[in-house]
């Protein structure tokens, strides 16, 4: 199963749960020094917080705004 969600979507997607079970993951984006596109794949596990994807992904988010 495949889901492509914007970072600004993100928090629809609490209603999705798949992403709570463990999962791969594609993060696609641009280089800061090239300005090349670039994709970050990683794998998620289940958290203590009871979600898999979702909650590294929101994890993700919060890093990236500074939080």
């Amino acid at each position: 199963m495949v889901y492509k969600i914007p970072k600004i979507l993100l928090g629809d997607a609490k209603n999705i749960n798949f992403l709570n079970q463990s999962g791969v993951y594609f993060l696609f984006g641009e280089n800061e020094k090239t300005g090349k596109p670039q994709c970050y794949i990683d794998q998620a596990g289940v958290r203590k917080t009871e979600r898999g994807v979702l909650g590294r992904l929101e994890e993700w988010k919060r890093d990236a705004e500074g939080a």
